[in-house]
């Protein structure tokens, strides 16, 4: 007789084939992973993340024993660039114009995608002052000391350093010029101020005077993606409180005023040249502020948004103030104390998605906020809030640190 094998009251009463031992395996996958995409925390800025690795932002800064680095938010690599750096400036392109500190005078140009490439030296015997990239990295303009005597503006075009200044051209290079090149290598240039303010473009190869009307000081100046020049003026006294005027200017013959009577501040584009957004103070139905979407082509309203007590950061002491970082988030500050201010975002319908204590802060244009943080016995720490988490990323006080599309700060407690 064969014998029986003995009865297990907990062997599983139901078996499967193979088959549906797989589907049961891909299916538990499919909702272990639908469920961590329900339930991790949203990305407010999604919608200015770049969609290509050439296309992304990244922080260059230098650290507290001088080395030149750069850190990509989105893979988080940190690559080390240069060692005993003093300052540089970055090009929207990756270049990198950087000074050495106790060594000599020159600047060295490297590519930062290319860090293992010999960097080229260019000669400073006048003792440049580096200044601003053209965006293609074509150009690099540089000047000597500020003051009455200087007719000179420097500028290194790969090759060789050249005054770009004609002889007859002999203002000086007062305090309050301004710079901004155009997405198509134009650069746009203010000298003096006031009523003696003088207006040029130079296409690289020549200076084009330009005759605008604009009325008070130049405040602010910048270029929209399709070759747009927004200029705000202020007419500001020593006995009038400021009163700006928004300027928008097609590159050619056209020159108009928007949103007149508004007392703008706080203006910049939002998209890549039709609509700009400002803050202004309202007085109705209380006084208080809120920021407007305005569109330059219909000089006409497209959006309100209050900024209520909810925005002014209330119970955290110290006057308060807003600026809008894309057209769904606001970011509210208000001092705290010394140096540092406290830094709070909100969406455009009043929720409140992010806090910390900053010494100051920049943004990227993809939407990662970059900060530095005063944290006891370590001094000042380079922070990155990439939307939902934050990332430390390096001790750097009094140093330079730059966003590689622009916007820049610098850790110190003055």
């Amino acid at each position: 007789m064969q014998k029986q094998k003995p009865k297990n009251d907990f062997a599983p009463r139901y078996r499967f084939g193979w088959r549906t031992r797989i589907v049961l395996g891909i299916a538990i996958i499919l909702i272990t992973g639908i469920s961590f995409w329900v339930t991790r925390p949203s990305d407010p800025f999604a919608h200015l993340r770049a969609t290509s690795a050439e296309d992304r932002d990244r922080l260059a800064y230098i650290t507290n024993d001088n080395q030149l680095r750069i850190y990509d938010p989105y893979d988080h690599t940190d690559t080390l660039l240069a060692e005993n750096v003093h300052h540089f400036i970055i090009a929207p392109t990756g270049q990198i114009a950087y000074t050495l500190k106790g060594v000599d005078d020159n600047i060295y140009v490297m590519d930062s995608y290319a860090p293992s490439e010999q960097p080229i030296m260019i000669p400073n015997e006048n003792s440049l002052y580096m200044d601003y990239w053209s965006p293609d990295g074509q150009y690099l303009i540089f000047h000597p000391p500020l003051n009455e005597e200087n007719h000179v503006l420097f500028l290194w075009d790969g090759d060789e350093i050249r005054n770009i200044l004609s002889p007859e051209m002999t203002f000086p290079l007062h305090i309050r010029s301004f710079f901004a090149w155009n997405y198509d290598g134009i650069l746009f240039l203010s000298f003096g101020s006031g009523d003696d303010t003088q207006l040029f473009t130079w296409d690289g190869e020549v200076f084009m005077p330009l005759d605008l009307a604009i009325e008070g000081f130049i405040v602010h100046v910048e270029w929209s993606e399709n070759g747009q020049l927004l200029i705000v003026t202020s007419t500001a006294t020593d006995t009038a409180l400021d009163t700006n005027t928004i300027y928008v200017w097609d590159g050619d013959d056209n020159l108009v005023s928007v949103a007149s009577g508004w007392y703008p501040f706080a203006v910049r584009w939002v998209d890549e040249g039709t609509r700009i957004a400002f803050k202004m103070e309202v007085n109705t139905p209380y006084y208080s502020h809120q920021y407007v979407i305005w569109d330059v082509t219909t000089d006409t309203i497209v959006r309100r948004i209050p900024l209520t007590d909810d925005f002014n950061v209330a119970g955290r002491g110290g006057p308060s103030s807003a600026y809008l970082l894309s057209e769904d988030l606001i970011v509210s500050t208000a001092l705290a104390g010394g140096v540092s201010v406290y830094v709070d975002i909100y969406d455009s319908n009043g929720e409140h998605t992010f806090f910390t204590v900053a010494g100051s802060f920049t943004w990227s244009d993809d939407g990662f906020l970059a900060y530095c943080q005063n944290i006891a016995d370590v001094g000042w720490n380079l922070a990155l809030w990439d939307g939902t988490e934050t990332i430390y990323v390096a001790t750097s006080h009094n140093r330079t640190i730059s966003w590689q599309n622009g916007g820049f700060l610098n850790c110190s407690s003055g």
